[in-house]
């Protein structure tokens, strides 16, 4: 019985020396497997951080890029911004002087607002003592092209008025001729460009003033009436229209007496052009004359002018250049 009883005991020995080995087997074997694991999961991270350095290095480098190309940018901008500027300067420096105006004038306003830096349009004087000539001008587009045709409008007009014996229906027609000339419009090229403008002759001995326009009339008030003078329907320049015709035109001159109340008014379109009111609609001539009339009862013109159109137009963005004038002789 000893024997058999020691017999059972080495077989259970054996048995849990056998249970204790595959025991540490197993856990040597999980260990190894974690240790894969680990080194796996270290491995792959590894190569996302060397991944994703060579994807930061990337939009770091276009950072870079975008940035230089930005600055770049912003210079390019302040420069041409410095060159419209300064093309502002020279255009403001061709308009009239407006104490020659107010010195001929018993009295004078303008205003002149461009759209943008430079501007379409602009007016015109000259005087030869007791005669002077003065325009309102309005050229094809606004902002730097307009700014060049302007530009380009009023040292021809200095060209062509060297007295005050030219008629003013002969001076538009001679700066038809030149706008034509100089841009080369008779060749059929694409600038077919030109201008609309109103122009006078005044004679203030006589009180006379000889009108002549190209789509660009005139109003002469006289207390609360507004007597409107109608310009020819043709611009001045562009020889071909929009569909390939030629034209060519003669201007007719109008001739208006004065009396020492009347106010003349040279206008561009584009304060009554402009959008706003209510409904969203442009202001339009009935209005606007409405406006003219209080204008020149009001001291503060530029002004009451100025309140009235922020007034219609109201968050609406200035749609065009803006020129009026008036004057009494």
């Amino acid at each position: 019985l000893k024997k058999q009883a020691d017999s059972i005991e080495n077989a259970n020995a054996v048995m849990i020396q056998k249970a204790e080995n595959n025991a540490n087997k197993e856990k040597l074997n999980n260990e190894k497997n974690i240790r894969f694991s680990i080194l796996g999961i270290l491995g792959i991270i590894l190569v996302f951080s060397y991944f994703l350095f060579l994807q930061l290095k990337k939009v770091n480098k276009s950072n870079l890029l975008i940035k230089k190309q930005r600055n770049e940018l912003n210079k390019s901008f302040k420069e041409i911004k410095d060159n419209i500027n300064y093309a502002k300067k020279i255009q403001t420096t061709l308009l009239p002087n407006q104490k020659l105006m107010q010195d001929f004038f018993s009295d004078f306003f303008v205003l002149y607002q461009p759209k943008d830096i430079v501007g379409g349009d602009f007016y015109w004087y000259r005087c030869f003592g007791d005669f002077a000539v003065i325009a309102c001008v309005d050229c094809t587009g606004h902002g730097v092209s307009g700014g060049f045709m302007s530009m380009m409008g009023s040292l021809l007009l200095d060209k062509i008025i060297q007295n005050e014996k030219l008629k003013p229906n002969l001076i538009l027609k001679q700066l038809n001729n030149d706008i034509i000339r100089v841009l080369k419009q008779d060749s059929g090229g694409e600038i077919q460009d030109g201008m609309d403008l109103s122009l006078c002759l005044i004679d203030k001995k006589k009180k006379k003033l000889h009108f002549s326009g190209a789509h660009n009339s005139i109003v002469v008030i006289d207390d609360d009436k507004v007597n409107s003078y109608k310009a020819d329907l043709l611009h001045a320049g562009g020889i071909f229209s929009k569909k390939s015709k030629s034209m060519s035109r003669n201007f007719e001159t109008q001739t208006i007496t004065l009396n020492e109340n009347n106010w003349v008014v040279m206008s561009t379109d584009g304060y009554y052009d402009q959008l706003g009111g209510d409904k969203m609609m442009s202001m339009g001539k009935k209005k606007f004359h409405e406006i003219l009339i209080d204008t020149v009862a009001n001291e503060n013109k530029i002004e009451f002018l100025l309140t009235e159109f922020n007034s219609w137009k109201g968050d609406f963005q200035q749609i065009d250049d803006i020129c009026l004038l008036g004057f009494k002789v």
